[in-house]
């Protein structure tokens, strides 16, 4: 069985990072524009918003039938909290996008251009910290 599930949870984990949290620097080079398209940014951070759950739940299907004692990884515990700060930005993220007028206000925009580089940001020292291990 676990030969069977292990490429599966890996192939969607892979997948749904590059996809999903990669349209991340989209959402940041789509907010330099001065006149942003609202449904496309709201699409993407939609998508990036139902992508950290998914990389979250594969990543912890993939430590779990690599290792009988997580506990033992610390590294592991940072990347499930900067995780779930990703979760967090993408959420407000979507906040941010709902509260705003269409077009959207340059204010706004530089707002959601901070959060895409900071998740940007997030995401690359998660991958680090996996590629790592540092403890």
């Amino acid at each position: 069985m676990q030969t069977f599930v292990h490429p599966l949870l890996l192939i969607a984990h892979f997948v749904t990072m590059v996809l999903g949290l990669g349209q991340v620097i989209a959402i940041a080079v789509l907010t330099a524009a001065p006149l942003a398209d609202r449904r496309l940014l709201t699409r993407l951070v939609s998508f990036v918003s139902w992508s950290v759950p998914i990389v979250f739940l594969t990543g912890v299907g993939l430590v779990a039938l690599a290792t009988n004692h997580p506990e033992e990884h610390w590294w592991l515990r940072g990347v499930a909290l900067l995780t779930v700060y990703l979760g967090y930005l993408s959420g407000t993220s979507k906040r941010v996008l709902r509260k705003a007028a269409d077009p959207v206000e340059q204010d706004r925009l530089s707002l959601l251009r901070r959060k895409a580089w900071t998740m940007g940001a997030t995401t690359v020292v998660i991958i680090v910290l996996i590629s790592v291990k540092p403890f």
